[in-house]
């Protein structure tokens, strides 16, 4: 569906998992100009994520809203198969971990920058003529 000068892409769930919620997250790419610019994935986990991979979607990405909170839930070629420059885990104060610090290390080894909004606050991501910025509440 078109938004303005975006595109966005709907690639998944390709259908209910009762017994998988997070799964059952809608995965939206965005496009601007033809170009992948983000993908938001929600909570979707391993399953759902080779899912994507075996079907072949299209999940390639500028920016990548971590799965599932930065928890260690994501599949490590999925990760790869992104192939984003930038990671924003969108997390809090919780009792689970998150994000996971084997997931952080897996996004820097996949050469994306990593931007947290339980260290940085409210995280902005800007496509201009000038390419990517990313800016922070807390700088």
């Amino acid at each position: 569906m078109r938004v303005g000068a975006l595109v966005v892409q709907i690639l998944g769930p390709d259908g209910c998992v009762p017994d998988s919620p997070n799964d059952d997250s809608l995965v939206l790419r965005i496009l601007l100009g033809g170009v992948p610019i983000a993908l938001f994935p929600g909570d979707a986990e391993v399953p759902a994520q080779r899912d994507l991979l075996e079907d072949e979607d299209p999940i390639t990405a500028a920016v990548l809203k971590v799965p599932h909170h930065g928890g260690d839930t994501s599949d490590p070629g999925f990760l790869r198969a992104v192939d984003a420059t930038v990671a924003v885990v969108s997390t809090g104060p919780n009792d689970y971990g998150h994000p996971h610090p084997v997931l952080l290390a897996a996004l820097r080894d996949n050469g994306m920058a990593v931007y947290r909004t339980d260290v940085a606050g409210d995280i902005t991501v800007r496509f201009d003529s000038d390419g990517l910025a990313v800016g922070s509440e807390r700088g």
